[in-house]
C-alpha cells in the first residue's frame, strides 16, 4: 500500500523562496511491507535535512523491520524488457514492453517445441501470454530462426500490441532459437530511483507510545528535483510495527 501526503501549504509553496517547512505523512500500520511516498515542491528544489518517524503503538518498531529512503522520479517509468541466453549462437532477441510501467512485467514468452516434424510456425496470445510454436523440418528439429521468430510475434496483432522485438547484441539472427519455458517480462518501473536518501536502516524498538527515531541522511545527498518523491519504504513489517506519522522538514530553494 501507499500513501500520497503533500506538503502542507502553509509551510511549503512553491511561491515563497527560500523557506524551510515540513511535510507529515498520515499514520500508517505496516503489518505488511509498505512504502509512503511524500510529494515534494513541483517547481522548486528542496533540500532534505531530516527525517523522524512517530510510534502510533508500543513496540511499534521493531521485529526486524527495516527502513530505506530514496528520491523517485515518477516521470521517467521503464519498460520491463526479456533478452534471451539460448544455446548456440546469432539466435538471441530481447523483446520490449510497448507499454512502459510494472504492466509490463505480467507479459510473458514461451517457445514450444511441437516435438513433431514439419510443424508450422504460429503465435497465440491469451491475455499477456505470449505463445509461439515453433516450426520444424522433416527430421522434427527447430528450423524458427531469431528473425522469422520476431517476424511472427511483430505479424500477430495481439502479441505486436504487447511488445517490440529486435535482435540481441550483434547477433545476425540467422540460426535456429531453442524452446524457451514461460519466461516473464522484468524490470519495468513506474518511477526510478535517483539518489538514495536513506541507506537500508534497522527500525529501534519501541517501548511507548510517541516514540521517534531520527533516521541518518546519506552523506552529501543533493537537493530533491522538483516534482520527484520521497519514498519511505519500510520492509519485513510484522503486526507490531506501527508509525503513527513520519515527519520530513527541509528547505525550499
Amino acid at each position: 500500500m501507499s500513501i500520497k501526503a503533500n506538503y502542507l501549504a502553509s509551510t511549503i509553496t512553491d511561491d515563497a523562496y527560500p523557506l524551510a517547512g515540513r511535510a507529515v505523512a498520515a499514520s500508517q500500520n505496516f503489518q505488511a511491507s509498505g512504502t509512503i511516498l511524500i510529494g515534494g515542491p513541483r517547481k522548486r528544489s528542496f533540500l532534505l535535512s531530516s527525517i523522524v518517524l512517530l510510534t502510533a503503538a508500543v513496540a511499534g518498531l521493531s521485529n526486524g523491520s527495516t527502513v530505506v529512503v530514496t528520491e523517485r522520479d515518477s516521470r521517467t517509468n521503464t519498460a520491463a524488457t526479456l533478452s534471451t541466453s539460448m544455446s548456440g549462437t546469432n539466435n538471441d532477441i530481447v523483446l520490449t514492453a510497448r507499454t512502459a510501467g510494472t504492466a509490463g512485467n505480467d507479459i510473458t514468452l514461451a517457445l514450444i517445441d511441437p516435438s513433431a516434424n514439419n510443424a508450422a510456425l504460429s503465435v497465440a496470445v491469451t491475455g499477456t501470454d505470449i505463445v509461439v510454436n515453433l516450426a520444424t523440418g522433416a527430421g522434427g528439429a527447430i528450423t524458427t530462426t531469431a528473425t522469422q521468430l520476431l517476424a511472427a510475434i511483430a505479424a500477430s496483432t495481439a502479441a505486436n500490441a504487447l511488445v517490440s522485438g529486435a535482435l540481441k547484441g550483434s547477433d545476425n539472427g540467422g540460426s535456429a532459437v531453442t524452446a524457451l519455458a514461460e519466461t516473464a517480462l522484468s524490470g519495468g518501473l513506474e518511477w526510478t530511483v535517483v539518489q538514495t536518501l536513506v541507506a537500508s536502516t534497522d527500525l529501534a524498538d519501541s517501548d511507548s507510545v510517541g516514540k521517534t527515531q531520527a533516521l541518518t541522511l546519506a552523506a552529501g545527498i543533493a537537493p530533491l528535483q522538483p516534482g520527484n518523491e520521497i519514498a519511505i519504504a519500510v520492509t519485513a513489517g510484522t503486526s507490531t510495527t506501527d508509525l503513527k506519522d513520519v515527519i520530513v522538514a527541509g528547505t525550499v530553494f
